[in-house]
């Protein structure tokens, strides 16, 4: 039996090609933010571990809204 997390990777995988051909003209303006994403995760990280009195354990994800569906930037 598959796991939920297969499952969802694979849907993952068809949505992201799905975008990556309908937006391939707007890749250029993307990707830049994309970049800005990557480079405020550590930032948000320790934010939140002063706001929350946490400490991750593990790589931290920021979620963005785009292609129908939560896509992660992964530092």
């Amino acid at each position: 039996m598959r796991s939920i997390f297969n499952i969802i990777a694979t849907i993952w995988k068809k949505k992201k090609q799905a975008a990556l051909e309908k937006h391939t003209l707007k890749l250029p303006d993307l990707l830049p933010i994309r970049d800005m994403f990557q480079a405020s995760i550590p930032i948000i990280t320790v934010q939140y571990e002063k706001m929350y009195d946490i400490h991750f354990t593990k790589d931290a994800h920021l979620l963005v809204g785009l292609y129908g569906s939560n896509a992660f930037t992964k530092s």
